[in-house]
C-alpha cells in the first residue's frame, strides 16, 4: 500500500521518514533537516515562502522517497521554487515509483496553482541523464564543478599553477595563521564574528540571525565545520562548509574588507579541503557559480565568472548539473523565456566587446 506523509500533518514522523531516506541513498548535505529549515527561513524572510507541501513517499509503510516542495511566490508568479531558484530534486529509495511520485507532484502544484516547477538534481548522485524530461521537464541543465578530494598525496599539486603561487603566499607567512572548528571546538565566539563579517562584507545584512543561527546549529550538530584565516591575531575571512556521508559543499564565506586584494580564500579553502579529506569527505561542491558560460536559468555576470573560474582553480573535474522546469502557463514561459533573452543578448554584446577567450578551465 502506497500513501503520503505531508511534513504539514505531521512534522517529527514526517522527518523520521525523510532521515530514513537520506540514510538509505547516502544524499549529501544538501538534504539534511538543518540544511532544509536555513533554505525555508531566507525564503519566508524574503517574502517568497507561501506554504511547504514537502512529503515523504510510503511504499508498504517504509520511505520510498522524500520530497522538498517549498511553494512560493515571486513576481507575481505561484511556483514550486527554491528562494526563486531551482529545488533540489526528490531523493529516491524506490527508483519504481518516480513516476508516480512526479504525479503526485503535478497533483499538489496543480492544487497551489503553481505556473511552474524547478527542480536540480543534486551533482552528488552522479545521474548519466536528466530523468526529469521524462516527466516533462524542460532541460535547463548546466555544468557544475567539483572538487575531488580522493586525487593522489598533496592536495596543492592538483591545483592550477596560480593556485599554488597564492597558497603558497599566505601559507608560509608567518604573520598568517589558518584553523578549521568542529562541534567539540570552542567556536562561538568565531562563529559571532564570521556573522559580524559576513555583514562587513555584503556591506549590509543581507539574511536574518535565524539563518546564522542554524549554521552554528549545523556546526555544533556534526554536519559543518567553521575556517578560520588570521592575518596578524586579526580575522581575515571565515568559510563553512556542511558535509554529509563522504559529501560536502561549500556554504557560505565571508572576508574582512581590510584585507580585499590578498589571497584569501586560496589558502582557505585548501585548508578546509585537507581537513575535510581527514574526516572521510571525498568531493567538495563548491556550488553555482563554477559552470564556464551562461545557460538557460544560469546568468553569471563578470564577478560571477570570475568566481567560477576561481573554484575550478582546484584539482577536480566537471560534473552535470542536471535541471528541468515545468511550464504550467505560458505568462510563467514568457517570463522565463524573456529572461533568458535579455540575458543571452547581453552576454552576445559583450563578447563582441572581448578578444577570445584563451582559458575557461
Amino acid at each position: 500500500m502506497e500513501q503520503i506523509l505531508r511534513k504539514a500533518d505531521s512534522p517529527e514522523l514526517f522527518w523520521e521518514a525523510w532521515e530514513s531516506c537520506l540514510e538509505q541513498t547516502q544524499a549529501g548535505p544538501r538534504y539534511t533537516r538543518l540544511n532544509i529549515e536555513w533554505g525555508l527561513d531566507i525564503s519566508q524572510s524574503r517574502g517568497l515562502l507561501v506554504s511547504d507541501e514537502s512529503f515523504v513517499y510510503l511504499n508498504d509503510g517504509k520511505p520510498a522517497a522524500a520530497v522538498l516542495l517549498p511553494i512560493e511566490k515571486k513576481d507575481e508568479i505561484v511556483q514550486i521554487s527554491w528562494v526563486g531558484g531551482f529545488v533540489y530534486a526528490p531523493i529516491f529509495v524506490d527508483r519504481s515509483l518516480m513516476k508516480k511520485v512526479y504525479a503526485q507532484i503535478d497533483e499538489i502544484a496543480k492544487t497551489a496553482k503553481a505556473e511552474k516547477i524547478s527542480f536540480s538534481i543534486d551533482p552528488f548522485f552522479q545521474e548519466k541523464i536528466n530523468y526529469l524530461q521524462k516527466y516533462d521537464y524542460m532541460d535547463a541543465s548546466a555544468i557544475n564543478y567539483l572538487i575531488d578530494l580522493s586525487l593522489p598525496g598533496d592536495l596543492l599539486q592538483h591545483c592550477r599553477k596560480g593556485h599554488r603561487c597564492d597558497m603558497k603566499k599566505i601559507l608560509h607567512d608567518p604573520k598568517t595563521s589558518l584553523f578549521c572548528l568542529e562541534a567539540a571546538d570552542d567556536a562561538l565566539s568565531h562563529h559571532l564574528e564570521y556573522m559580524e563579517m559576513h555583514h562587513r562584507c555584503s556591506g549590509r545584512v543581507t539574511r536574518p540571525k535565524s539563518t546564522f543561527d542554524k549554521q552554528y546549529e549545523q556546526l555544533q550538530n556534526g554536519e559543518a565545520c567553521l575556517c578560520g584565516l588570521k592575518i596578524d591575531g586579526r580575522d581575515a575571512a571565515y568559510a563553512y562548509f556542511q558535509y554529509k556521508h563522504d559529501k560536502a559543499i561549500y556554504a557560505s564565506g565571508a572576508d574582512e574588507p581590510d584585507f580585499a586584494g590578498l589571497p584569501l580564500y586560496h589558502a582557505l579553502i585548501y585548508t578546509a579541503m585537507n581537513h575535510l579529506r581527514d574526516k572521510g569527505i571525498k568531493t567538495v561542491d563548491p556550488g553555482q557559480p563554477s559552470g564556464p558560460s551562461m545557460q538557460f536559468g544560469y546568468y553569471p555576470d563578470a564577478k560571477q565568472m570570475n568566481i567560477a573560474l576561481f573554484k575550478r582553480g582546484f584539482g577536480g573535474e566537471y560534473s552535470s548539473n542536471f535541471r528541468g522546469t515545468k511550464y504550467f502557463t505560458e505568462r510563467a514561459f514568457n517570463a522565463d523565456a524573456e529572461t533568458f533573452r535579455e540575458n543571452y543578448a547581453r552576454h552576445i554584446r559583450e563578447k563582441a566587446d572581448k578578444p577570445a577567450l584563451t582559458n575557461i578551465n
